[in-house]
């Protein structure tokens, strides 16, 4: 199995923690940002084979760090979003249009997410 370099932008530390270090089991390496400021800055100074992305964040959200990558779409179709947000299937579409790889409802067992980035 490939070893990945994994964003993951989280703003729940619990998730985070625990994510990462379930990841990091599989010799995965996650780079764990709080924010989407600092997922972004992460992106500019490292190559990433997959990225997490959380939707619902104070300040600025997962969307809004979509929007700052519309003109890069090698970056886009990393992105697995991992939200507890409902979304419409209106929505679902409009991230997946954008470039979105995919959308993982929380909460997901560590298993299945594990799955879902290898592919």
């Amino acid at each position: 199995m490939k070893l990945l370099n994994i964003l993951h932008v989280e703003d729940n530390e619990l998730i985070s923690t625990i994510t990462g270090e379930y990841l990091s089991m599989f010799e995965h390496k996650v780079t764990s940002c709080m924010d989407v400021t600092s997922g972004l800055k992460q992106l500019e100074e490292n190559e990433f084979d997959v990225i997490l992305l959380d939707l619902a964040m104070p300040t600025l959200t997962g969307y809004d760090f979509i929007c700052e990558l519309k003109n890069k779409p090698n970056i886009l179709n990393k992105i697995h979003i991992l939200t507890a947000t409902d979304l419409t299937d209106e929505e679902k579409l409009e991230l997946y249009d954008k470039g979105v790889k995919k959308i993982l409802l929380k909460p997901l067992k560590a298993e299945e997410l594990l799955e879902q980035i290898k592919n």
